[in-house]
């Protein structure tokens, strides 16, 4: 099914609060979908700025594009997305990734995973937020995770849509499961996480 194209904004003043809310009253009245943030050490929170973005409009979807799946537990952050879901009135989008910058995990004393380990874990994450958000319990035994809960607690607005942002096979493998909106980088990234170019083999996204 066809869809019309959409625009979203990422950034802007996301850590001062009234020049933020006037920005995203103004993305929405040009007819913006969506207002994002980002998930970097040395930056804002990418959940707390888009409560008050939220919160300044009637309609613009919020959400981190994307988080770094090494920085969350999926527990915490099912929580965590629940209350940002009902606090915009179920305008939330919840961006993923796998996370790439070697530097910012160096400083601050975070494992940075080989490629294959944080796929396989946002695999897992995705599977148990899925879960929870969608209020079910879950009875998990994985190679990163270890969750039994019978319910999160708090209920997000609606069904969140998950976007999982990414160029691998493996990622995009995740997006066809998971995902609601997929988010194509086509980079690659050498050393300390710089993109490096590169192409994609579209025939990837198309299977």
């Amino acid at each position: 099914m066809a869809r019309p194209f959409r625009f979203a904004v990422q950034g802007g003043p996301l850590n001062d609060a009234a020049r933020l809310e006037a920005h995203a009253r103004h993305v929405e009245s040009l007819g913006y979908e969506g207002l994002y943030s980002f998930d970097h050490i040395g930056t804002v929170d990418p959940f707390v700025p888009l409560v008050a973005a939220a919160c300044a409009t009637t309609r613009l979807c919020i959400g981190p594009l994307v988080l770094n799946n090494e920085f969350h537990h999926p527990v915490l952050l099912a929580r965590t997305a629940a209350t940002v879901d009902r606090l915009s009135n179920g305008r939330l989008v919840l961006g993923w990734g796998t996370g790439y910058m070697q530097s910012e995990h160096d400083s601050a004393g975070i494992e940075l995973r080989p490629p294959g380990p944080r796929v396989r874990r946002l695999g897992e994450s995705l599977a148990v937020v899925r879960a929870l958000l969608d209020g079910e319990s879950v009875d998990h035994d994985g190679e990163f995770h270890q969750v039994h809960l019978d319910a999160l607690g708090v209920s997000p607005a609606g069904r969140v849509p998950f976007l999982i942002g990414g160029h691998g096979r493996k990622v995009v493998g995740l997006a066809g499961r998971w995902a609601d909106i997929f988010q194509f980088t086509g980079l690659h990234h050498g050393e300390g996480g710089v993109p490096n170019g590169g192409g994609f083999a579209l025939a990837h996204v198309v299977e």
